[in-house]
C-alpha cells in the first residue's frame, strides 16, 4: 500500500514539474526554418532570423507606363515572387517625385530597393535611400560612380557591334557587298544610334552610313508612310535598315515590299519557237585540241538589287517588333535588357540583404535575336502586357 501511495506521489510531482516548464497551449509555435546550404541566414536583429517573406522591397520608377517599362516592371514582380518578397511599384508621373518615393518606401519599411534611375534626380534619390541604410540598386543605366550598392547596366558598344555583324553578313549573302546603311529614328535611341555608327565606320568601312534623327526628309511628304516610301523608291543602294524609332519596323518593312512588287517589271511571255527537221549529216572528225576556241573564264553575275531584300533590323522587345521577326519579314531586334536588368538586379539586391557576397558592378547582355529565339520574349511581354492591362 505505501509503494503504492509513494507511486502516486511521485507521478503528481512529475506532472508539476511538466507544467512548469512546458510551453503555454496558447504560446506561438517557432516556425523559423533552420538555415541551409541554398539559403544563408542573415541576422537583421539578434533575436530576428531572416525570411524574405517578412519583408518588402521596391521599385521606383517615374518612366511612362507604356509597355516596356511595364515590362522592366514585370521583371521585378516576378523574380521578387520567385524569391519570395514582398514587392511594391513606387510610380511616380515626374523625377521631382522622386525624393517622395523614396520617403514612402522608407516610412513602408524597405529593406532593399531598385531605382530606375533615368536622370540625376533619381540618381540622387537612389543615393539617399542607401544613405537610408536601404540596400539599393540601379537597373539598366550606366551610373558609373553614383553611391549605390550595385549597378546592373548593358552596354550599347557591345549589342550594336553584334547588330551590325549581322546586317553585313546578311546583306552580303544578299549580293549587297558594300551600299549604305541607314539609321532611322537615332533621337529615340542617340546612344544607341552612335553606338551603331561606330561599330560600321571601324569595322565595316566599305559601307557608308546615314544617320536620320526621324525619317529622312522628302519634299511634298507628310506621313511616316509616305516618306518611307519616297525614300525606298528612290534608293538603289541600302544594304540594311536599323529602325529605332517605335513602329518604323512595321512601316519599313511593308514599304520595301510594295516598292519592289510596283517597281518589278512585267514578265515578257516568250514566244513558242516553230521546231526545225533534223538533219542527217555525216559524222565528222573532232577538231584537234589546238583548233579548239579558248574558254572565256565566266564573269559572275551580279544579282540585280531588289528592294526586299533589304536587311531590317529593329529595337526592343515590342511586340510588333517580334512578330516581324518570328513571321520573317525582317532579319533581327535588338532587345534592350528592359526585363533582364530587373530580374538580375533583383537576385543582386537578394544576395545583397543576404550577406552574400556579389558583384555590384555587372554588364549585361542585350541578345539581338532572330527567328529561333523570339518566342521566349514573345512570351515575357504577353505576360507584362496581360499583368497590366496595356498593349
Amino acid at each position: 500500500m505505501k509503494a503504492i501511495r509513494c507511486l502516486a506521489i511521485l507521478l503528481v510531482l512529475a506532472l508539476l514539474v511538466t507544467g512548469c516548464t512546458g510551453r503555454p497551449a496558447d504560446a506561438p509555435v517557432d516556425q523559423t526554418p533552420e538555415p541551409t546550404a541554398e539559403r544563408t541566414v542573415m541576422v537583421l536583429a539578434p533575436e530576428q532570423r531572416y525570411r524574405s517573406i517578412e519583408y518588402k522591397i521596391g521599385l521606383i520608377m517615374t518612366a511612362p507606363n507604356d509597355l516596356l517599362h511595364r515590362v522592366a516592371q514585370h521583371g521585378f514582380l516576378r523574380t521578387a515572387e520567385n524569391l519570395e518578397y514582398r514587392a511594391k511599384l513606387y510610380l511616380g508621373s515626374d523625377s521631382s517625385e522622386a525624393d517622395a518615393l523614396v520617403d514612402q518606401a522608407i516610412a513602408d519599411g524597405c529593406v532593399g530597393l531598385l531605382v530606375w534611375a533615368n536622370d540625376a534626380k533619381l540618381i540622387a534619390a537612389a543615393e539617399k535611400a542607401k544613405q537610408a541604410k536601404i540596400k539599393t540598386v540601379i537597373p539598366f543605366f550606366n551610373m558609373g560612380d553614383a553611391d549605390v550598392d550595385a549597378n546592373l547596366a548593358a552596354d550599347p558598344a557591345d549589342y550594336a557591334e553584334e547588330a551590325v555583324y549581322i546586317m553585313v553578313t546578311t546583306a552580303q549573302s544578299r549580293g549587297r557587298i558594300n551600299g549604305a546603311v541607314i539609321i532611322i529614328g537615332a533621337q529615340d535611341a542617340p546612344d544607341v544610334a552612335a553606338a551603331l555608327q561606330n561599330a560600321v565606320r571601324e569595322q565595316y568601312p566599305q559601307y557608308a552610313v546615314e544617320v536620320y534623327q526621324g525619317y529622312p526628309p522628302t519634299d511634298g511628304m507628310s506621313t511616316q508612310e509616305e516618306l518611307a516610301d519616297a525614300f525606298i523608291t528612290q534608293r538603289e543602294d541600302i544594304a540594311g535598315i536599323f529602325c529605332l524609332a517605335p513602329g518604323s519596323g512595321n512601316i519599313f518593312a511593308d514599304t520595301c515590299a510594295a516598292v519592289e512588287k510596283r517597281l518589278k517589271p512585267a514578265a515578257t511571255p516568250t514566244p513558242k519557237s516553230t521546231p526545225t527537221p533534223k538533219k542527217t549529216t555525216a559524222p565528222s572528225l573532232s577538231p584537234s585540241p589546238s583548233e579548239m576556241p579558248a574558254e572565256t573564264p565566266a564573269v559572275p553575275e551580279i544579282p540585280s538589287y531588289k528592294r526586299n531584300d533589304c536587311v531590317i533590323i529593329t529595337l526592343d522587345c515590342m511586340q510588333d517588333n517580334l512578330n516581324l521577326v518570328a513571321d520573317g519579314k525582317i532579319t533581327a531586334c535588338i532587345v534592350r535588357p528592359f526585363y533582364d536588368s530587373t530580374a538580375q538586379s533583383t537576385v543582386v539586391l537578394d544576395r545583397l540583404l543576404r550577406g552574400i557576397p556579389t558583384q555590384t558592378t555587372v554588364r549585361l547582355n542585350a541578345p539581338v535575336i532572330r527567328k529561333s529565339s523570339v518566342e521566349k520574349y514573345q512570351h515575357i511581354v504577353r505576360e507584362a502586357a496581360d499583368w497590366f492591362g496595356v498593349r
